[in-house]
């Protein structure tokens, strides 16, 4: 029983012991205004109590998402990813020349995804864009489903999904339309989005080489 209700009774009591005014005691005369009012006191304490207990699970809920993002971090500097990473920026680096130069030509951005199958193909990078872009797909299904906070996801996130999207996007293209699966790196293209939609905020995992391999 809540305390208003043990207070109306206490109340109750007490004015009956007390001697009649008039015939009539001062609980009849006032027994529903003090009904009402103690009704709407008990209902704004619950309300109170539930808005309370609201932003204390917000908040918990936000602290335990930023913590599984967090973790993502980590694995993202773990020795696979980082050397994946690593292997795509050497291979940038020898044929970022003959990259620009293909799309200085007219017909530049359909000959790149050529180029780019090919420079995948004798460099071996499947595996590690493999890596890249099946940590992306976890990272977006995580992010999506609220079990990872979305921010920080961008945060750390964003920008190096966004450098990889730039430069792979016509050899993420050809592998949809080889393998007719329009979902193929699909979180790649989502950090992506959500970084331009940020502002370009963030990128604190953006440059490889930056990023110390753990042994």
């Amino acid at each position: 029983m809540s305390l208003i209700r043990r207070w109306l009774r206490r109340t109750d009591r007490a004015l009956d012991s007390a001697p009649a005014e008039g015939g009539t005691r001062w609980w009849e005369r006032n027994r529903q205004t003090v009904e009402v009012v103690g009704v709407w006191l008990e209902a704004l304490g619950v309300s109170a109590a539930a808005v309370v207990a609201l932003s204390q699970y917000q908040a918990n809920s936000t602290a335990e998402r930023v913590k599984q993002t967090l973790a993502y971090r980590d694995r993202f500097q773990d020795e696979r990813l980082y050397n994946a990473r690593r292997s795509l920026e050497d291979a940038w680096n020898a044929r970022s020349r003959e990259v620009f130069a293909i799309l200085r030509q007219p017909d530049g951005e359909a000959r790149l995804a050529s180029f780019l199958k090919t420079a995948v193909a004798e460099a071996h990078l499947d595996p590690a864009i493999t890596n890249i872009v099946d940590f992306y797909d976890e990272l977006q299904a995580c992010t999506t489903s609220d079990l990872c906070d979305h921010d920080t996801a961008v945060r750390f996130f964003g920008k190096y999904a966004a450098d990889l999207h730039g430069l792979l996007t016509p050899y993420f293209q050809a592998q949809r339309d080889e393998l007719r699966d329009p979902q193929i790196a699909s979180g790649v293209d989502y950090f992506s989005r959500e970084y331009r939609r940020s502002g370009g905020k963030g990128g604190v995992l953006a440059a490889t080489k930056d990023s110390p391999a753990r042994n």
